[in-house]
């Protein structure tokens, strides 16, 4: 299947089953939800999860376990002109189950809505924004390749853990409140530029940057190589180690 315009809307399901190619803006509005069961490739448009204001809803992606959600381009999922009285519990959001793989384009590829994690994030090249928050669970996990970024740019993020040992590549957050639940054990660069950081438990990283932003919580940070800090605010019972 090919996507390359139009709207979807009310309360129903498209299901892709095989190979899809997204290949324009596609919008998605009235608690309809597009779901993914096979391979689909979004290498340019944007996704439009509430195409029309006042109208009472918004819409949803979903990624079926199993399947890959694959972004080639250099594109954002948002929701713009919300005027909506009431909006149906959940919406808009995105949830991964399968894989959700940001390759090949070196620009920014951004989720500005809820976006629900139990599967595998792959962030292979350029820059993935979460910027409308996001939930990654015991069973989800955050894969950041050398030369890629994850960015966290705002809402409220409540991840269980990262395990980046093996990478040199850059988590930022530069909006919104991130808590750590569990450890993030980092080979690259943390950078904090705005927002919040909490940590709840034991995390390490090989180098580190504050520019802005806060750093909290209970838990103890590590930076084994060099630490930069230019501004921001450090607070909370936490310990951070620069080594």
């Amino acid at each position: 299947a090919t996507l390359s315009g139009g709207l979807m809307r009310d309360a129903g399901t498209t299901v892709l089953q095989g190979t899809t190619a997204v290949t324009g803006n596609v919008g998605l509005d009235t608690s309809h939800v597009l779901r993914n069961e096979g391979t689909l490739t979004w290498s340019a448009g944007d996704f439009d999860l509430n195409v029309v204001p006042n109208n009472g809803g918004s819409g949803a992606l979903a990624n079926a376990a199993g399947a890959l959600f694959e972004a080639t381009g250099n594109n954002t999922i948002f929701v713009v002109g919300f005027g909506d009285s009431t909006l149906p519990a959940g919406f808009p959001r995105f949830d991964n189950a399968g894989t959700f793989r940001k390759s090949t384009g070196t620009g920014t590829t951004t989720i500005g809505v809820a976006f629900n994690n139990t599967g595998t994030v792959e962030v292979q090249s350029g820059t993935l924004n979460l910027s409308g928050g996001s939930n990654t669970t015991s069973t989800g996990t955050l894969s950041i390749a050398d030369s890629a970024t994850l960015q966290f740019g705002g809402g409220t993020h409540t991840v269980d853990g990262i395990d980046s040992s093996s990478s040199t590549g850059g988590i930022r957050v530069s909006a919104g409140t991130v808590n750590l639940g569990g450890a993030l054990t980092h080979g690259g660069l943390l950078s904090l530029t705005g927002g919040t950081l909490n940590f709840a438990g034991p995390s390490s990283t090989a180098t580190y940057a504050q520019s802005g932003g806060t750093l909290g919580g209970v838990g103890t940070l590590t930076v084994t190589g060099n630490a930069t800090l230019s501004g921001g605010l450090m607070r909370d019972a936490g310990t951070t180690v620069l080594q």
